[in-house]
């Protein structure tokens, strides 16, 4: 009798807690921070297509004599321009007369650089005068990099650089209905071209450059990105364009990477697509489809920003063998090939979400301000309601 009147207390317990789960679960607001854990590959049903499409895309080709003319560069256009032809230039030079040796490349690597990627820190603005909200920031950025050459590009030396390295898109670029878009093309175009290290004028480095990888890794990184969102919740769409996405607000790379290729040319060709099809919408459509999109309907996430971005280097990833998911919850950077994948602590700190750690973290490189208002829509800003 005892025993059946314990497995009746049992099984009351049982259906009482089932009721209340449910209950609970009926009655809270939906919420991104209280969603339902779930199998991310499975609901992501986008993610086989993006995958498809930027494997389809040919990579950007650009110009396959450029790195030969800037090894012979001193600098002669003038203006910010000159200044990294004659850095990178100089750069090359020396990589080219001394072959990278494991030991010249930790040598490289305990001098505060980054032995493959050329010393160089992009920042862009409108002009040169710099917000004073931003000042501190850049000024952080050159006294902590004394060895490498900081670039402050305008809107006008960026027009300058497209013209004279890319002037099979310079139109198009020209084209393009809003200054994001531009900014956003722009820095894939001067990693591709230049190299070097490139950071928002928002953002402010927590370590040097250096110290962003392990030296081991450091002596192959040819290219670095970091994850921005690494989403396991239902309702992620609303807040990123990828359950798994990757930063370009901080991003680091060789001069003619094979991932910033595929990136730059799959955004350029989604970018096309959708300037042409814009043309052919007429007033009232265009009305209708500004709703949540820059002014002229384009989505500028799914164009030149962290959509194609992500798909681009994932491709290029996978054509490595390398899965989606071995980028997935990482606590360390991890090296694949010479590319090199920083959790989300690195460019995120401080976020107390997704596995993002405090900015005090040794892994975390450089701290995001978020200032960027046109996108709060589905950055980390909405995620933590701080728009």
């Amino acid at each position: 009798m005892k025993g059946t009147s314990r497995f009746v207390v049992v099984a009351a317990l049982g259906i009482l807690a089932l009721v209340v789960t449910s209950i609970v679960m009926a009655v809270l607001p939906s919420s991104p921070i209280l969603a339902v854990q779930v199998d991310v590959d499975n609901i992501d049903e986008r993610y086989h297509l993006e995958l498809e499409q930027a494997l389809h895309v040919q990579p950007y080709s650009g110009d396959v004599s450029v790195l030969d003319a800037l090894k012979q560069s001193a600098g002669a256009s003038g203006g910010v321009l000159a200044t990294a032809e004659a850095a990178v230039g100089a750069f090359l030079r020396d990589a080219a007369a001394n072959a990278t040796t494991p030991a010249n490349a930790t040598a490289t690597a305990t001098a505060g650089r980054l032995p493959h990627i050329p010393p160089l820190i992009h920042q862009q603005w409108k002009s040169a005068t710099v917000p004073n909200e931003h000042l501190d920031k850049v000024r952080a950025f050159i006294s902590m990099h004394p060895s490498h050459t900081h670039l402050l590009w305008t809107d006008a030396d960026l027009d300058d650089f497209v013209r004279k390295y890319h002037p099979a898109i310079v139109d198009l670029y020209r084209s393009l209905p809003k200054n994001v878009l531009r900014a956003d093309l722009a820095r894939y175009l001067l990693l591709l071209t230049f190299g070097g290290i490139y950071s928002d004028l928002d953002t402010s480095p927590l370590k040097p450059v250096g110290q962003w990888l392990p030296r081991s890794q450091a002596r192959a990184a040819r290219f670095i990105v970091g994850v921005e969102a690494d989403v396991f919740q239902r309702g992620w769409k609303k807040y990123f364009t990828r359950s798994l996405q990757l930063c370009q607000w901080t991003m680091a790379s060789a001069p003619d990477h094979p991932a910033v290729r595929r990136a730059v040319g799959l955004s350029l060709a989604i970018t096309q697509q959708a300037m042409a099809a814009e043309q052919l919408k007429d007033e009232q459509t265009r009305a209708r489809d500004r709703n949540g999109k820059d002014k002229s309907g384009i989505d500028v996430l799914e164009t030149t920003g962290p959509g194609p971005w992500t798909d681009g280097i994932l491709a290029e990833l996978h054509l490595q063998n390398v899965p989606r998911r071995s980028l997935r919850k990482l606590e360390h950077s991890v090296l694949f090939g010479d590319v090199a994948v920083l959790p989300i602590t690195a460019f995120s700190p401080g976020m107390h979400h997704m596995g993002s750690r405090p900015e005090t973290d040794p892994e975390a490189c450089v701290k995001h301000f978020f200032s960027g208002s046109w996108r709060l829509h589905s950055s980390w800003a909405a995620w933590f309601g701080m728009d």
